[in-house]
């Protein structure tokens, strides 16, 4: 993960490592839960790595809330500038 992209807590790495270990999203955080995008502001977008479908968490703050989309169809949301972060999901 040499020279990829990161945020206020390091690479992708570094900061699923401080997500695990310092607890900073108000007590939302479970195991397995991969943050790839830093929206700033304390939001995250994850995937759960412990199912094979992947679904999307957003982590806002204290509050998790599962997407209404898959990880392919924000990839390609994101690739045409059609994304944009959803609060309007299910919180878990």
């Amino acid at each position: 993960m040499n020279q990829g992209c990161q945020c206020h807590l390091g690479d992708i790495l570094d900061t699923y490592k401080v997500f695990e270990e310092e607890g900073i999203t108000g007590g939302v955080w479970q195991d397995g839960l991969l943050p790839f995008v830093s929206w700033g502001c304390n939001i995250f977008s994850c995937i759960d790595s412990h199912h094979p479908d992947s679904p999307v968490y957003l982590i806002d703050g204290d509050q998790l809330f599962i997407a209404e989309y898959t990880l392919q169809e924000m990839f390609v949301a994101m690739s045409n500038n059609r994304f944009s972060i959803d609060h309007k999901s299910s919180v878990r």
